[in-house]
């Protein structure tokens, strides 16, 4: 097997790439930022003088060309003279003087020289033009001639300055335009290589990703999707010792374990068959045993002889009831609420478990509330939880040295009815009680599965309400139930119903069908209805039932569940296609309530089932109250649908 291998935990993993991937950008952002962004302005820096001079220096050379401009003018009388002279000096101070020093102080040293000539030559021009107005102005024209004259001279001059200056600015932005580029071509190189590395780098990433979270990701998904199919034996490898490999850990323990307890619940399942098949083949020979000695009482007089058939009598009752409650136990809960008598189940859970109480010296010791209310849940889950809860007790106690002890307590407290188990035992451990309703957690290694404490809080939270735990260690654990209480009493079996009179106590004139194969059941069952009135006729299945039906119909028929040939739910579907009148005259002997769960979308009432071995009195009640109430539907039936016409 490949041991997994030691690697950096998911997390560093994925910070480290989050912080590559942030390292890249900022070093792309940094570059721009400290390279690209100082050359550009410093190339904005050192051409804005330049450009303010050469604007500067435009400005005032058109001004000055304008004043040239307006000296060529004729000023013959002295009103036009003073007139352009105004002008004059109106072009040269739209051109301006301004200091150009500060200016020149960042220019290169040639560039320098040239400009501060030119602006020389402009301020001289400009001084020029300004005497020869105030000379015009005053009438002076052969002066005023002169000093125009001076000017264009000047003029000459400036516009060669100029030029000089336009030539070496223009090679200093050239010069600085190619820096510049130069710059720029070396941030497309930088910018080149870190793409060019950002695309071998990102597949790695890329790589890296698949490789610690995809991958994993999907294996894991798979595994999961084989789990969900029921494929149990799923198991993935680990291969890095990461978050993912704790996680995949887990899975493979996780799924351990549902294979050990789907293991478990096989086995539990075909237990449970098997205690069915066992507990019909029981429960016939007890019934047989029960109905004979029921029969003989009522012959035989001898007071130690009584004693001794009612004894047996008792005994058969004991044991079938055990069976019955065993079959009920590992049968599948029906998930059906009902009005549920609570101190009923509580009976019925220690009952179940009283071969253990004997065998390990335990004293049950139940305190149960007379005046208690019903709850309203699943008598079966209930059961269940109670049954969990009493076993874990008894593994309590046992681990400590007689006399043992287990208390149940049942109560009511205003709309809610609790019912508590404790035990004094060595109690929890307080790390484990924090656990303790989680699937898997138990505190009996490999003996426990680890669901019933979960799963019993499950079946009680359902039922709206709830399973808590209280423990000191060393002296003991209790759990305790809460329920909803109901608003009414539990419903019990149907009842007989009044007879008219001469049959109120006896089933005189009724006719009997008996269907069942065992004859041991069967003859003493007809030989005590026979005692009690009625007409009794036999049949050993389903198909010679349906034919003695066929025959004559009968007012009641008590067939078993489970015959060769044709059993009783069969027969039972005949029935409802060809007899449906019979169909309701039916009273069902069976060792397993489970098998009347399939009757093709029919429901039988519970008063209508017999659960084996059956009390004798019991069937004369069920029998007198299934046909009175036949006949009073027959009779409710006859006056709706009015006289017979004929």
């Amino acid at each position: 097997m490949t041991r997994p291998r030691v690697s950096l935990s998911l997390r560093v993993t994925l910070m480290l790439v989050i912080a590559g991937v942030a390292l890249y950008v900022l070093i792309i952002a940094l570059y721009l930022t400290a390279w690209m962004r100082p050359a550009t302005e410093r190339l904005a820096r050192q051409s804005a003088p330049v450009l303010y001079l050469f604007g500067e220096l435009s400005d005032r050379a058109l001004g000055i060309e304008e004043a040239l401009r307006l000296t060529r003018r004729p000023a013959l009388t002295p009103q036009a003279r003073v007139q352009t002279a105004e002008q004059v000096r109106s072009v040269i101070g739209d051109a301006g003087d301004r200091s150009l020093a500060e200016a020149f102080a960042s220019l290169p040293s040639e560039m320098r020289v040239v400009l501060a000539r030119a602006d020389d030559r402009a301020s001289r021009l400009r001084n020029t033009l300004v005497e020869y107005a105030a000379l015009l102005e005053l009438g002076r024209l052969p002066e005023a001639t002169a000093r125009a004259h001076v000017a264009d001279s000047l003029r000459g001059l400036l516009r060669e300055s100029l030029a000089s200056a336009q030539r070496i600015g223009l090679e200093d932005l050239v010069q600085r335009e190619r820096a510049l580029s130069a710059a720029a071509n070396r941030a497309v190189a930088f910018l080149a290589f870190w793409v060019g590395l950002g695309l071998v780098l990102l597949p790695l990433g890329l790589l890296t990703v698949e490789r610690r979270v995809r991958r994993p990701l999907a294996d894991l998904e798979a595994g999961l999707s084989r789990v969900a199919d029921g494929d149990l034996n799923t198991q993935l490898p680990v291969t890095r010792l990461d978050e993912f490999g704790r996680v995949i850990t887990h899975f493979n323990e996780t799924t351990r374990i549902l294979r050990d307890r789907a293991q478990e619940q096989g086995r539990f399942a075909a237990a449970g068959e098997l205690i069915a098949g066992v507990a019909h083949e029981v429960n016939n020979p007890l019934m047989a045993i029960a109905t004979l000695a029921t029969a003989r009482l009522d012959e035989v007089e001898n007071s130690e002889q009584r004693a001794e058939l009612e004894l047996i009598h008792r005994q058969a009752r004991r044991a079938g009831k055990l069976i019955s409650g065993l079959l009920r136990f590992v049968r599948p809960a029906e998930h059906h609420t009902t009005v549920v008598e609570v101190n009923d189940v509580v009976r019925e859970a220690v009952d179940l478990l009283s071969y253990q109480f004997g065998v390990d010296e335990i004293e049950v010791v139940q305190h149960l509330d007379p005046a208690i209310l019903c709850s309203v849940c699943n008598p079966g889950g209930l059961e269940q939880v109670l049954v969990n809860l009493l076993s874990n007790a008894i593994d309590a106690v046992r681990l400590t040295k007689p006399p043992r002890r287990i208390v149940v307590e049942s109560w009511r407290k205003d709309r809610t009815v609790f019912v508590a188990v404790e035990d004094h035992g060595p109690g929890i451990d307080p790390a484990v009680q924090a656990r303790l309703f989680r699937p898997f957690a138990s505190t009996k290694g490999q003996k426990g599965t680890g669901l019933g404490l979960y799963i019993s809080r499950q079946i009680v939270r359902e039922a709206g309400g709830d399973l808590t735990v209280e423990s000191i260690p060393a002296a003991g654990a209790r759990f305790s139930i809460s329920l909803p209480a109901a608003l009414s009493v539990a419903t019990g079996p149907l009842q007989a119903s009044p007879l008219p009179a001469g049959r109120a106590t006896t089933l005189a004139g009724m006719d009997i069908l008996l269907v069942d194969d065992e004859e041991s059941i069967r003859r003493p069952l007809a030989k005590y209805l026979t005692r009690r009135g009625a007409t009794v006729r036999e049949a050993s299945d389903g198909i010679e039932g349906i034919a003695a039906i066929n025959d004559r119909l009968p007012d009641a028929v008590v067939a078993d569940v489970r015959m060769p040939r044709m059993d009783g739910v069969a027969m039972y579907h005949a029935l409802t296609r060809d007899h449906p009148t019979a169909c309701d005259r039916v009273l069902f002997l069976s060792g397993d309530l489970s098998q009347l769960a399939d009757l093709g979308g029919t429901t039988i009432s519970a008063a209508r089932v017999l659960v084996k071995p059956i009390d004798l009195s019991e069937l004369d009640a069920r029998i007198r109250a299934l046909v009175s109430g036949n006949s009073a539907r027959e009779a409710v039936s006859g006056l709706e649908s009015g006289p017979d016409p004929r």
